[in-house]
């Protein structure tokens, strides 16, 4: 069975307002990117508290948590790309500062009882099998029994993963 959606940011900034249209439309799944001002690998301890009694006060469940790991993210050096939106809260830095968040994440995905995490694919600088780094076993062991997405127009393969996560391309 499917259940419908929607990307809270997407509705409105104001994170209460769009969860509150989210009820009003019947809906009872929500997709989390930024809300109170930041982005969800950036939440604090105390902020997903927060955000699990707002969800619980309203009877919403998370259905994704929309991250923005990888994205314009490099697999090797050069210049980092600038940030381009004012408005779309995303990881800065290098790769290692994406795992970083990309592990907070999943662990606020736990502690939500979040099914699934979206990330992106990293930021296209030649073939992705040219790239296979140290890198893709913190990718594989930051999963906790949560399942990562994979949104990109660039075809991406991070390899085998355990048997709890599923990578695919959307």
């Amino acid at each position: 069975m499917f259940r419908l959606s929607a990307i809270t940011d997407e509705i409105s900034t104001g994170f209460e307002r769009a969860l509150d249209l989210i009820g009003e439309w019947g809906l009872e799944d929500v997709e989390i990117h930024t809300l109170w001002g930041t982005s969800v690998e950036a939440l604090t301890s105390e902020q997903v508290t927060g955000l699990c009694d707002v969800l619980a006060e309203r009877r919403l469940r998370v259905a994704a948590l929309d991250s923005t790991a990888f994205l314009r993210c490099r697999l090797r050096g050069g210049p980092l790309p600038e940030s381009w939106s004012k408005r779309f809260h995303s990881i800065a830095g290098d790769i290692d500062q994406h795992l970083t968040m990309l592990g907070r994440c999943l662990e606020t995905a736990r502690l939500l009882d979040a099914p699934l995490v979206r990330i992106f694919g990293f930021w296209g600088d030649g073939e992705l099998h040219q790239h296979q780094t140290q890198h893709d076993q913190p990718i594989k062991s930051s999963v906790h029994g949560v399942f990562i997405t994979h949104l990109s127009l660039w075809p991406v393969s991070l390899g085998p993963v355990s048997d709890r996560a599923v990578v695919g391309n959307f």
